[in-house]
C-alpha cells in the first residue's frame, strides 16, 4: 500500500512538473515575442526621428540610410544595425558607414567607415579590429542573429 502511494505521489509530481515547465516555456516565449516587438517599434521610431524616410541629399551627395533591428535574448538587448551610404553625384568616392548599437543603453558596439578605398578608415566590433566590410559583417553577426 505504501509503495502504491509512493508511486502515485511520484506520478503526480512528474505531471505537475511537466505542466509547470510547459507553462513556463509558453510565458517565456510570450515575453521574448513582446521584447522582440518592442525592439522593432523602438528601432522604427528612432530611425524615423533621426533619418526620416531614409533618403536625403545635397547638390553633391545622395544619402541613403537603412536599419535592421534584432532583440538578442541571450544578451537581453535591442541591437540596431544602421547603414548609411553617401553616393556622390560627381567624381568623388562613395562612403559607407555602419554602426551597431544597443538602442536602450545608447551603447555603440561597432563601427565601420569606408571612403571608397581598399582599407576602411574604421572597422571595429566590440573591441576587435577588422580590415574589410566582410570581416565587420562577420563580427557583427552574433549580435544581430542567434
Amino acid at each position: 500500500m505504501i509503495r502504491k502511494l509512493f508511486v502515485v505521489a511520484i506520478f503526480v509530481i512528474v505531471c505537475e512538473l511537466a505542466l509547470f515547465s510547459d507553462g513556463y516555456a509558453a510565458s517565456n516565449k510570450e515575453e521574448t515575442y513582446e521584447l522582440q516587438e518592442r525592439c522593432g517599434k523602438q528601432a522604427a521610431e528612432y530611425f524615423k526621428q533621426e533619418y526620416g524616410n531614409g533618403t536625403s541629399g545635397t547638390k553633391d551627395w545622395l544619402q541613403t540610410a537603412d536599419y535592421s533591428n534584432h532583440y538578442n535574448k541571450i544578451n537581453n538587448k535591442c541591437f540596431v544595425l544602421l547603414t548609411i551610404s553617401n553616393i556622390p553625384y560627381k567624381d568623388k568616392a562613395s562612403r559607407t558607414f555602419k554602426m551597431l548599437f544597443d538602442l536602450n543603453e545608447h551603447k555603440e558596439y561597432g563601427g565601420f567607415l569606408e571612403f571608397g578605398t581598399d582599407k576602411p578608415s574604421l572597422c571595429k566590433v566590440s573591441g576587435t579590429f577588422c580590415n574589410s566590410e566582410d570581416e565587420w559583417d562577420a563580427l557583427a553577426k552574433p549580435f544581430i542573429e542567434e
